[in-house]
Order: C-alpha cells, then structure tokens, then sequence
C-alpha cells in the first residue's frame, strides 16, 4: 500500500495503524472489525478505505516494523553478521535476539498465523514476506558453501526453510501462544538450544565437544 501523500494523510495512516495494533492484539484476528479500528483512531470508515482496501492489508501494516524488528535483532539482513563463518557464540546470541523480539510483539505475531491458517489471500502475502526471510539465511548459507565453512551441493534453500521453520514454530508455540509472556530465561534457553542445533547441523557435528 503507497504511503500517504500528504502530513495529514500521513497521521490518519499512522493512527489507523495503531489503532489496529490495538484491536488485532485484543482481539485476534477473526474478531477484530476494521469498525472498531476506525472508531479507535477516530476517523470514518470512508477515510480507512482511502488508506487500506481491507483488513488484511491493513494487518501487514501493522506487522511492517515488528518485522523490521525481528530481521534487525537476528542480524540477519541482506548483509549477514555472520561475517566470520560458523561462530556457536555468535549463533546462539542471533537466536536469541530473534526470540526476544519475537516476544516484544508476540501477539502480533500470533495473529499473523491466525491469519494464514483462516485466510488463503492473506496466506499468499505472508508467506511472500516470509519468503525474505528464509531468502537472507540462503545467501548467508551460500556464502558460507563459496568459503569452504559448508558442504559444496547442499541445498541452501532447503536447508534455509528447516532452519528457518525450527525458530518460526518454537517462536509461534514457546512464545506467542502461552497465556502469559515467557521469562527471560526461557528465552535464553530458547536461542541457546536453536543456537546449538544450528550449529550442529551446519558443522555436521554430532556433539558440541
């Protein structure tokens, strides 16, 4: 959706945008009503539609900075941290970060999959932005085949999805589903296990030591 052109125009997105922050959080995804959202942001329902053509695009919306935030605390933007190869250090404190910012807004998340599971359309555009996810792992896997540090052959996109599946599911079920918001040590736990496991794996090790 193309931002507002005007300041005005500007500050009713920007309002809209929390106000349905708010409601989808609240409510889920199936319950939450672009009525309730309007009537947060105090505008009219005509004003929403100049803005957003439906729920669903006002959702990714929504999702635009809390995954900004997520691809920013994993470090692994088009240019990886990961810079020096297969560091167990440094793998366990990228997980972690992941799951950290997953829990600032793990309700948006929730609703992210609630979406996708009920909505194929809004399937289709999720699973597009998931797609730059598992896109930056695959570069970073590739680099990693190009210096030696991984096996020449390997299906780096493959193993980016499963990679990349194991933190989505633990973040969904460890995170975004539990009633209360999770302790810091089990986030801890959490990046460590994945850390080890990721380590494991593209090592081709079968013990840390």
């Amino acid at each position: 959706m193309p931002a507002a052109k005007t300041r005005r125009g500007a500050e009713t997105r920007r309002r809209l945008v929390e106000a349905a922050a708010t409601v989808f959080s609240e409510y889920g995804y199936s319950a939450a009503r672009i009525a309730d959202m309007v009537r947060m942001a105090g505008i009219s329902h005509g004003n929403f539609y100049r803005h957003f053509p439906g729920k669903d695009e006002v959702l990714l919306a929504v999702l635009e900075e809390p995954l900004a935030d997520l691809r920013r605390a994993s470090g692994r933007d088009p240019q990886p941290v990961h810079r020096s190869g297969l560091d167990l250090a440094e793998l366990i404190r990228a997980n972690t970060s992941y799951f950290a910012a997953y829990a600032r807004q793990r309700h948006l998340f929730r609703v992210m999959r609630e979406a996708a599971a009920v909505n194929p359309d809004f399937a289709r555009l999720w699973l597009s932005v998931r797609q730059g996810f598992v896109g930056r792992t695959a570069h970073w896997l590739a680099a990693l085949v190009e210096a030696g540090q991984l096996e020449a052959g390997v299906d780096v996109d493959l193993l980016a999805e499963t990679l990349g599946s194991m933190m989505e599911h633990l973040a969904y079920v460890q995170i975004g589903l539990p009633a209360e918001l999770p302790r810091p040590e089990t986030i801890d736990a959490l990046g460590r296990v994945t850390g080890e496991s990721w380590y494991l794996i593209l090592t081709g090790r079968s013990r840390l030591r």
